[in-house]
């Protein structure tokens, strides 16, 4: 993991975050372990996650910063699979983490969690099988603002008062039309 942080091969700041961004997306967390682990650092945070204790996102984000990029954690709602189209959105059912990085003089959004999407296994082995989806690196804030609900909007480059009203509209629109 440490190679992947400090690669002297990767030189600049988009292929870092690329780099981190594919690893988390490809990497199974139950195969993680460590024979010793500091406290703030990408072990202790990768444990966590395997534990259930913290996100891919803020797996980025300690990555990020060992790796001398900016980064940002964003917190705020986000419409997953079970989001019915005009249902209430609570914190506690679709409360969702994602990240901006600062990339060539701009903060980009990436959502490494919605990145890799969980197959259904219809072998009957229990085993899940993982797809993954590229759109969600360096994603356009206004195709996230679809999905995506931040708790304060200027996180998604939006100063629109009507952010909200958009972000619960959009999906209905965007089926429909």
């Amino acid at each position: 993991m440490w190679d992947l942080i400090f690669s002297v091969n990767v030189t600049n700041d988009l292929a870092k975050a690329r780099l981190i961004f594919r690893w988390i997306t490809k990497k199974d967390v139950a195969d993680i372990e460590f024979k010793t682990v500091e406290k703030d650092s990408p072990e202790e945070i990768l444990i966590w996650l395997k534990m259930g204790r913290s996100t891919p996102a803020h797996v980025f984000y300690t990555m990020c910063c060992f790796a001398g990029l900016h980064c940002k954690l964003i917190s705020g709602l986000a419409k997953g699979a079970n989001y019915k189209i005009g249902q209430p959105m609570t914190p506690e059912e679709y409360q969702h983490w994602w990240n901006a990085v600062y990339i060539y003089g701009k903060w980009c959004l990436v959502d490494s969690y919605l990145a890799t999407i969980p197959i259904i296994n219809k072998t009957g082995t229990g085993e899940l099988k993982y797809s993954f989806n590229e759109n969600y690196f360096l994603v356009d804030p206004n195709k996230l603002i679809y999905t995506h609900f931040p708790e304060e909007p200027q996180a998604l480059g939006c100063t629109d008062g009507m952010l909200k009203i958009r972000f619960l509209k959009n999906l209905k629109n965007l089926v429909s039309g």
